[in-house]
């Protein structure tokens, strides 16, 4: 479990509000209204060291599990909040996909406020361990809005090295959708150099605001150029949503999850590359006393 804030999180003590706190009433009530709707099984609680928090997992609708999704939603939406991740959800149990949707951490505050982002780090590390005991599959982080920071800041602490066979399994990519603007001075150079060395596949999906504007783009070519060299970084954009256009969301969820499947196929066959490289080296050939005798025939 986390101990102490990620160095993404520990930049934004700035924003760090005394009176704030997690408001488990206000996420009790919001499970008690959304449970009916769920199938059996669906919501889960999971325990971090401090709190009791909520989730919806729901299987992927294919025999053949590509992996394990795991969302963080924006602090201002829940496991199933319609405008994104409906749609997003839906896309990747489609595509081979288990699925596990984080409650965020709420509260007073900022949106951004550190206890906050602190609390959603400890629920996607609880989240994490359910995954790993479930599904034993390989795993992907999805971060939404506030979500983005929390799965960069994971990403950051946890690089994905070579190791020998067998490949461990573990989050080996993530994805960023509509990445908050307002970052402390310092957090926004953090993430500059998270991003130019970040130890794994990273997707940097953003929505382009029509109220946002030049903010969006010029935070966004800030992130696309404090990647660059990072043959691991992809940056996309796509044009404000219209919540009532559902074939927008849905294409937006395909084409990351098409990202998603591509770059995990593509990252498992690096990682078994080089765990087979690293097995060779520390298992040499026999050398002569080790080999067998031969007697005469």
């Amino acid at each position: 479990m986390v101990k102490s804030p990620g160095r993404l999180l520990a930049g934004l003590l700035l924003l760090l509000v005394s009176s704030s706190r997690a408001d488990p009433i206000s996420e009790r009530l919001i499970a008690e209204d959304i449970a009916p709707g769920l199938a059996p099984g669906e919501m889960v609680w999971l325990h971090t060291p401090k709190e009791r928090f909520w989730a919806v997992v729901k299987d992927a609708w294919r025999k053949e599990l590509k992996g394990t999704a795991i969302i963080v939603p924006d602090n201002a939406e829940h496991p199933t909040s319609s405008y994104l991740i409906a749609p997003f959800t839906a896309s990747f149990r489609q595509a081979g996909w288990t699925v596990l949707i984080l409650q965020p951490s709420t509260g007073g505050g900022p949106a951004f406020d550190l206890i906050n982002l602190q609390r959603t780090a400890q629920r996607l590390e609880a989240g994490l361990a359910f995954v790993e005991h479930k599904d034993h599959a390989q795993t992907a982080l999805l971060g939404i809005g506030s979500g983005a920071l929390t799965v960069l800041d994971y990403a950051a602490g946890h690089p994905v090295p070579p190791t020998p066979l067998p490949v461990p399994l573990g989050v080996k990519l993530i994805a960023m959708v509509d990445a908050p603007l307002n970052y402390p001075p310092e957090t926004k150079r953090q993430i500059k150099e998270v991003l130019g060395n970040i130890g794994m596949p990273v997707a940097d999906f953003y929505l382009a605001h029509t109220q946002a504007g030049e903010q969006l783009e010029n935070a966004a070519k800030q992130r696309r150029v404090a990647a660059r060299g990072n043959s691991d970084y992809r940056q996309v954009r796509f044009s404000d949503l219209d919540p009532a256009m559902w074939t927008e969301q849905n294409l937006l969820g395909q084409r990351l999850v098409g990202w998603f499947s591509k770059t995990m196929a593509a990252q498992l066959d690096k990682l078994q590359q080089q765990a087979e490289k690293l097995t060779q080296k520390k298992s040499p050939g026999q050398t002569a006393a080790e080999q067998p005798a031969v007697g005469p025939l």
